[in-house]
């Protein structure tokens, strides 16, 4: 009996034993653990990478974020800086997140669209990147596929201004649920969907250049007219062409009767004598003229002071004449002097005379050219050579 009741005892106490060891793990044997989650997954769907868009029209990044904890938020960058941040509504995280995030791309070049998703304790996705180009309308020739032209006006309901700066967009929820890929259903899908401003802009911006009118030629007007078709994977961009030309400005012109050719008076045809002082100069001047008028006049000219005896000082001078003339058609004009004939801006006489010789005649004569008008000039000097 006594045996019979140390075992029972025995047996309890192991009972006890046991109870207090439950749960603790043996040693040895391994610990239960949980795989942390990777970082959240962005997929960059619109626009589509080396596609075109215009400049000037605003695009609409499109993005999916996908995370097990939670997507707190997602940021646009642009070439390396941030242009836009989007966030679930009231501050809160979603496992799936469907953006659009304006950007208003306002020069011509190559850009670099970047996304990345973040959860609230800032663990980041990695960049889903694009590379795009950005150009004017009219190099938008073949249509832009994969683009995302924005075609409201009006931030979004939360939102802080439009694409280009810094702004903050929050999303409104849609009521399709998503599935995680494992038959679950992760949560509701966000979308960004901006609100319409009445008044705001149309489905079809139109560019019209309009040039000044030049006098003295026609006027081209080209009208461009840009027209985006919905294609899947964004809209198409098809600009059409229109040439308007203006009707040719023909300058008028009232023609003016021009004024009558001058014509020379007529004279005596014998002028003024030409007397040169001996060691002096001395001028004479008139007009001729052809067709009509005076075409012909005669000089004479005349060594005065010298000295009738040649040996004597005095008695021999060198006699130097040129001719000058001025207006309309003279190469026209002849001066003849002891059969020999000269031209304007020539020297017609240049000698050694003495008392006996000292005198001489010149013709000068308007022999052709419509309208020819003429002022000649003859200079003498007589300087003595004894």
């Amino acid at each position: 009996m006594r045996r019979r009741n140390l075992s029972l005892v025995i047996l309890f106490c192991f009972a006890l034993l046991l109870a207090a060891c439950d749960g603790v793990p043996l040693v040895g044997s391994p610990s239960p653990t949980s795989t942390p989650p990777g970082p959240p997954v962005i997929v960059l769907s619109a626009p589509l990478d080396g596609s075109t868009l215009p400049v000037g029209s605003e695009v609409l990044v499109r993005s999916t974020s996908i995370d097990a904890i939670g997507v707190a938020r997602v940021e646009l960058y642009v070439n390396g800086s941030l242009v836009a941040t989007g966030t679930p509504p009231d501050g809160e995280t979603v496992p799936r997140l469907n953006l659009e995030q304006p950007w208003l791309p306002d020069s011509e070049g190559e850009y670099i669209l970047s996304v990345i998703a973040y959860r609230a304790d800032g663990t980041a996705s990695g960049p889903a990147t694009v590379i795009v180009r950005v150009g004017e309308a009219e190099e938008v020739a073949g249509g832009v596929t994969g683009g995302t032209t924005g075609d409201t006006a009006g931030a979004p309901t939360g939102g802080t201004g439009p694409a280009g700066g810094n702004g903050v967009f929050a999303a409104t929820p849609s009521t399709t649920l998503a599935d995680d890929g494992g038959g679950q259903t992760a949560g509701p899908t966000y979308t960004y969907t901006p609100s319409v401003t009445p008044g705001g802009p149309t489905l079809t911006p139109t560019y019209t250049y309009t040039p000044s009118v030049t006098p003295g030629g026609p006027t081209l007007t080209p009208t461009f007219t840009l027209m985006p078709s919905a294609t899947t994977g964004g809209p198409t961009l098809t600009p059409t062409y229109t040439l308007t030309n203006e009707p040719t400005l023909t300058p008028t012109s009232t023609p003016t009767t021009p004024p009558a050719a001058q014509v020379a008076p007529e004279d005596a045809r014998f002028n003024a004598p030409l007397n040169i002082p001996l060691d002096s100069t001395a001028s004479v001047t008139d007009f001729v003229s052809y067709p009509d008028g005076d075409t012909e006049d005669r000089i004479q000219w005349d060594i005065t002071g010298m000295n009738p005896n040649a040996a004597l000082s005095g008695g021999r001078a060198r006699l130097i004449i040129s001719a000058s003339c001025f207006g309309t058609g003279t190469q026209h004009v002849q001066f003849s002097v002891g059969g020999q004939t000269f031209f304007c801006g020539q020297t017609i006489v240049d000698r050694e005379v003495t008392y006996d010789n000292r005198t001489g005649q010149v013709v000068i004569t308007a022999v052709a050219g419509e309208g020819t008008y003429v002022q000649w000039a003859l200079t003498g000097t007589a300087t003595r050579t004894n």
